[in-house]
């Protein structure tokens, strides 16, 4: 009897945990959602929302990521991309350079500092250079800025570089303190904060008769398959079997067919908005009409638009695929263990045979990544809707929910235990 009331206590005091977990996370989040609604000082709230109408071939790049944080000039206008970019890059980095890695991996806990420390600092760096970009480029407008100068550029730098910081602290707390991890919870608020408005704006289409009811169905119907096809993907496996050298036993290696998750798609996103940090340097050689030229050239719904991004996004997949499954890693990993593949020698053939594997893995990851998120985008743009849902957001929210799933299923089979 004292057994199971200690058992019934432990599960009491683990379900307040999660409760209390979850409630954090909830008000994390809301402390987010506030912060994308406050507008940085010195902007002219009317003429923004006037110039951002007519800019969303380059405007829209930035609120993509940002949950109309971009779309207010809000603190948080620069989102937690930077970060996110500059800790994919500092990844290259160390998975590139076996120095680097070496020397993380032996310095331990200093080691991991210091990775956090450089990763920090790029961060600070990215954020500032999209920053004075913009606020340059901002001041280039008449009327747009209420006080012209150096003081907006250093104000706006300062304020935007201290928001990414902020964001950074607020998803390493949910991580630690609240239920998942911190940064797909920003990104999943972010993409999910626009479906509300679409599916708002599709209803009132169709009470005015704008939109008929069946092609509104249609449109769920192809929303729902997408959300079954990214699921299916996201779930889909290329399981390897392996087996002991002497013999003695037989295991599987799974890997993702779609490895990279959504890592392509932040560095494209972050790609497409270097072009906005450069129009004010740009606009110093070029002549007014070229300026709008190149604007108009990166429109969502451009040739040009959807050709960059998909280029983006297939480039940025197969390259960060080949250093996350480094076939070479993978067959020293396995000989390291005692595995090997069957009928294939340990060491260089080995790697071969997850060299050919891996190649097909990441041609086919990033098709689809280039289906799911510039065919929504054709899809969408095709059918002259004034919204449309992203296949970025599609991503997002269904990883956060798989992750989710995945967490909740080990946390509930270790309270069975």
């Amino acid at each position: 009897m004292k057994v199971l009331s200690s058992v019934r206590s432990c599960a009491a005091a683990s379900g307040d945990d999660v409760i209390q977990r979850i409630g954090f996370t909830i008000g994390a989040l809301l402390l987010y959602r506030l912060g994308c609604n406050i507008p940085i000082p010195g902007i002219d709230p009317v003429a923004w929302q006037s110039l951002f109408g007519g800019l969303q071939g380059v405007a829209n790049a930035g609120n993509f990521f940002g949950g109309n944080a971009s779309a207010r000039i809000s603190l948080f206008a620069l989102t937690i991309i930077p970060y996110i970019t500059a800790a994919f890059f500092i990844q290259f980095v160390v998975l590139a350079s076996r120095r680097v890695r070496a020397r993380a991996e032996d310095s331990g806990v200093a080691g991991r500092r210091m990775i956090v420390r450089v990763t920090l600092a790029l961060t600070l760096l990215l954020a500032a250079f999209q920053a004075i970009g913009l606020a340059n480029a901002m001041q280039q407008v008449t009327g747009l800025v209420t006080w012209q100068g150096p003081a907006f550029i250093v104000t706006a730098t300062i304020i935007w570089c201290a928001g990414v910081l902020a964001l950074v602290w607020l998803a390493e707390q949910i991580t630690a303190r609240g239920f998942g991890n911190g940064i797909s919870w920003l990104l999943f608020a972010t993409a999910a904060a626009e479906l509300p408005t679409a599916l708002a704006t599709s209803i009132e289409m169709v009470r005015l008769g704008v939109l008929s009811g069946r092609t509104a169905f249609l449109l769920l119907l192809v929303v729902v398959a997408i959300v079954a096809w990214v699921v299916m993907v996201e779930l889909a496996r290329r399981n390897f079997s392996v087996e002991r050298i002497d013999g003695k036993g037989r295991a599987d290696l799974n890997l993702k067919l779609n490895p990279s998750g959504i890592a392509p798609q932040l560095l494209a996103g972050w790609a497409m908005l270097v072009p906005v940090s450069l129009l004010p340097w740009v606009w110093q050689f070029v002549s007014q009409e070229q300026a709008v030229a190149i604007v108009q050239a990166m429109r969502p719904g451009s040739a040009i638009y959807y050709v960059c991004l998909a280029l983006c996004l297939i480039v940025t997949s197969v390259i960060y695929t080949a250093f996350l499954l480094d076939p070479a890693r993978l067959a020293e990993r396995l000989r390291v263990l005692g595995l090997s593949l069957p009928g294939v020698a340990p060491g260089e053939p080995t790697a071969d045979a997850f060299d050919h594997s891996v190649s097909r893995l990441s041609l086919a990851g990033a098709l689809y990544l280039v289906l799911v998120i510039v065919g929504t985008q054709v899809f969408f743009a095709s059918l002259g809707l004034p919204f449309a849902i992203g296949g970025f957001a599609l991503l997002v929210v269904v990883s956060t929910v798989l992750d989710l799933r995945a967490q909740y299923a080990s946390y509930s089979g270790g309270e069975r235990l």
